[in-house]
């Protein structure tokens, strides 16, 4: 009997697929996201209404005075900042990739995709995924992969 709950728990576990990574909802929820390409499932929400999410790379976007720039650290603590053009949204990926939103337009080195509605976010996620919240729903999206995946609405 225990064996069986045992079996029964681990499954259950792992019918979701792999934590992508916490994204926080229109609702200011964060909720964990779950799946692999074209099939994603959210959590359950957290008790917490925010939090902050640190980068692991040593590159950064930071906005000041009205403008964004790429901030790079190297090794003798040299800071590098280049200006990114305006009207943008950037973010950069988990593999360090720069991406950008304008209006309904993404894109990302390899490739660009068109969204139904004005994006809103740029949120980065685990594996080189970006969710992408617009107007009319949340999706995602990897520079190696030519498709914009729409997230399913949270319950």
């Amino acid at each position: 009997m225990i064996l069986w709950f045992t079996i029964l728990c681990f499954l259950e576990a792992t019918l979701h697929g792999p934590h992508l990574g916490d994204l926080p909802g229109s609702d200011g929820q964060i909720r964990p996201l779950y799946g692999v390409k074209g099939n994603f499932l959210w959590g359950k929400p957290w008790p917490l209404r925010y939090q902050s999410f640190p980068t692991k790379t040593r590159r950064s976007i930071a906005r000041e005075d009205g403008r964004s720039w790429l901030v790079e650290v190297h090794d003798k603590g040299e800071t590098l900042r280049t200006a990114l053009p305006a009207a943008r949204l950037w973010a950069l990926d988990s593999n360090d990739q720069l991406w950008w939103a304008e209006d309904r337009r993404l894109g990302c080195p390899a490739r660009e995709w068109n969204t139904p509605a004005q994006i809103q976010v740029l949120f980065p996620l685990r594996d080189g995924w970006m969710a992408v919240r617009t107007r009319e729903g949340d999706y995602l999206a990897r520079c190696d992969e030519p498709e914009l995946y729409l997230l399913p609405r949270p319950e």
